[in-house]
């Protein structure tokens, strides 16, 4: 599901692309300082994307500092370091625990297993810090596995992983909490079904749950669907007085987030061509 949310390099300004760098390289940062090296492995781009919105919108003081580390051991890397850096650092983890435990519980995956036992003391801590947040969250995740053990419909799991979503983006109460949940949720519903979207054959193979199989419905039907949920999440994207950083939140929501479902949808496009020639 997580991993979607992703820029689009190829029409980025290389200044736009150094920014971006710098926020995933913070978050980076902030995992291995707080739940150690290893939890750096779990950082993925939509809690960049989290980042650099939360960032635009409240722009916070923030610092731009050089380093070098132990993936980038020869060079400076040039990171930033703000208050939602830190907090996409702890709703990444967060996340990732949740995956770890599903995937052990799936799976019998000892080495998601034995990362969750390494966390769990961290996400004790967050608990602490983020007490509601957390536990809607972890509500929020048991019903959407719930769902998805009873091949539940595309609008019932999308509409759970939307809440999780909402929650995430939603960090602060105020003037414009509403807004950034409702922003989130929307996003949340679509990056869950393009997920899905790109996996359907893969899925209908290993006979793995997929919203889009407990439906009667055509490749064009599903991107309609999509276009309208990514549609409701810039339409509330475009009412929010986002400046800073503004192309590579454009960028993401408008090209980025179609990558992957792109990707996937010309490989299987090539496979047919090439299947219509061998014959």
């Amino acid at each position: 599901m997580f991993g979607n949310v992703l820029i689009n390099p190829h029409v980025l300004s290389a200044e736009d692309k150094s920014t971006y760098n710098q926020f995933y390289c913070g978050i980076c940062r902030a995992l291995g300082e707080a739940n150690g090296g290893l939890s750096r492995l779990t950082l993925n781009y939509d809690m960049t994307f989290l980042a650099l919105f939360l960032s635009s919108l409240y722009e916070p003081q923030q610092k731009q500092i050089n380093k070098k580390c132990l993936i980038h051991p020869k060079k400076s890397q040039s990171y930033i370091k703000n208050e939602f850096i830190e907090y996409a650092a702890d709703m990444n983890i967060v996340l990732a625990y949740y995956k770890s435990i599903d995937d052990w519980h799936d799976d019998k995956n000892i080495l998601m297993f034995s990362f969750s036992s390494l966390i769990k003391s961290r996400i004790k801590l967050l608990k602490e810090k983020y007490p509601d947040k957390i536990s809607k969250i972890e509500s929020l995740i048991s019903d959407l596995s719930a769902i998805e053990n009873r091949n539940g419909t595309p609008d019932e799991s999308s509409d759970c992983f939307g809440k999780i979503l909402g929650e995430i983006f939603r960090c602060k109460s105020d003037n414009w909490e509403n807004d950034v949940y409702n922003f989130g949720y929307s996003l949340g519903k679509f990056i869950y079904l393009i997920d899905a979207a790109a996996d359907i054959e893969k899925d209908q193979k290993k006979r793995n749950y997929n919203p889009f199989l407990t439906l009667d419905i055509s490749e064009s039907e599903i991107e309609n669907i999509l276009k309208v949920l990514i549609g409701e999440a810039a339409e509330i994207f475009e009412k929010l007085p986002l400046v800073q950083n503004e192309n590579i939140l454009r960028n993401t929501i408008y090209s980025g987030v179609w990558q992957k479902y792109n990707s996937a949808k010309a490989k299987k496009e090539r496979k047919a061509i090439n299947g219509n020639r061998s014959l």
